[in-house]
């Protein structure tokens, strides 16, 4: 025998005031962290174009000391020829005593050589004077308060025969 019992109905009442506020608080939790993450997108986006723009100025500096350096490695080879070894050596051991860059002293040295070259030296004497010339501008310029490059065309205009009135 079969027995139908048709539908069930069945309402059960219960206090969800207790839910309510939770989910309410639960709402506000999700839309205060969507405005955080909003906020630190729009910092991030702020950050992250920063540093690319100190890429960019950054990428330009370093191309310009890179064709600094290799126009620099141009000179020494063509001022001191079978010696520029010799004189990048001693620019990298000189320039970590004295507390400048290998560079600026290849600069020196360069500059200085090429000046000397014409008192008809022989290729040792040539970097002997280009070396002490290059570190004398260093010392003068730290004795007396002035700049490297200041004292270097100094000395360099006193070798030459140039002066200027300031």
């Amino acid at each position: 025998m079969a027995l139908d019992l048709g539908s069930l109905l069945v309402k059960v009442g219960a206090d969800t005031k207790g839910l309510t506020t939770g989910l309410s608080k639960s709402t506000d939790m999700i839309k205060k962290m969507g405005t955080n993450i909003q906020s630190l997108g729009r910092q991030s986006a702020l950050v992250f174009g920063a540093m690319g723009a100190v890429s960019v100025v950054t990428a330009k500096k370093l191309l310009k000391l890179a064709s600094a350096s290799e126009e620099m490695q141009n000179v020494l080879s063509t001022v001191f020829k079978s010696d520029t070894s010799n004189v990048k050596n001693w620019a990298k051991s000189i320039g970590v005593e004295m507390g400048r860059s290998t560079l600026q002293m290849e600069s020196f040295a360069s500059s200085a050589g090429s000046v000397l070259q014409g008192m008809d030296l022989d290729s040792s004497d040539l970097v002997t004077m280009s070396k002490g010339f290059s570190q004398l501008a260093v010392d003068i310029g730290s004795f007396f308060n002035v700049a490297d490059d200041q004292a270097f065309n100094a000395l360099r205009s006193g070798i030459t025969g140039r002066c200027s009135f300031a």
